[in-house]
């Protein structure tokens, strides 16, 4: 026989299930296991999703409120994301090349290539972000070259939107500090990415 019980720890109360059994003496003990909290500022009660689904699989489903239920799938994705992000964490490599970081992201160019940001840093402690001229080297290899005052205005519009710059000898970059790194890096992947779809943007639009 199971029923719900609550334990307080702290300024929170959390809830447990409590299955009644008997141990190898025969003598009566409790086993609990948690399954939710309560809400401190509206008393309701908060249950895990698997606690949900469980019950509902049992054919007993536990009725809550519509808020309730948003705040526990809040939860689970929340717990999903985090995964995700670790997952993520670990697709990254980092080698060198003299004093040049070299970033292997998980993103993929038009070639199902590894897209890698090349990081340096001078005496000021200023981070340099650039995708090495990779990007621009590619496209012109494929025909495409922003000659054009259509092809020029491309470029400028994906770049000035995420914040970054060209550079000489045809790189994407940027600059950044210790804490705006993680910010550029974004903005920088996200550019490159963009930058390699022009190739079909121009094959659709200024071959017409």
């Amino acid at each position: 026989m199971s029923y719900i019980t609550t334990v307080k720890v702290g300024k929170h109360t959390y809830l447990y299930e409590a299955t009644a059994y008997r141990d190898e003496n025969g003598k009566p003990r409790n086993k609990k296991h948690p399954i939710g909290k309560i809400d401190p500022l509206t008393g309701e009660r908060i249950y895990k999703p698997e606690y949900l689904a469980r019950m509902a699989r049992a054919g007993t489903p536990v009725a809550t409120s519509e808020a309730t239920e948003e705040r526990s799938m809040g939860e689970e994705i929340s717990k999903l994301l985090l995964s995700y992000i670790d997952w993520m964490r670990e697709q990254y490599n980092v080698s060198f090349i003299d004093n040049v970081s070299v970033i292997t992201t998980p993103f993929l160019n038009r070639h199902n290539d590894h897209i890698r940001i090349y990081v340096s840093k001078d005496l000021y402690e200023k981070f340099t972000l650039t995708d090495g001229g990779d990007t621009l080297g590619d496209l012109k290899a494929s025909g495409w070259e922003p000659n054009t005052e259509k092809g020029k205005q491309l470029l400028r519009q994906v770049l000035h939107g995420v914040g970054v710059e060209l550079l000489e000898g045809d790189v994407i970059g940027t600059s950044t500090n210790q804490d705006d790194f993680s910010r550029k890096m974004h903005n920088l992947i996200q550019a490159i990415l963009t930058v390699h779809n022009l190739c079909h943007i121009y094959y659709e639009t200024e071959l017409k």
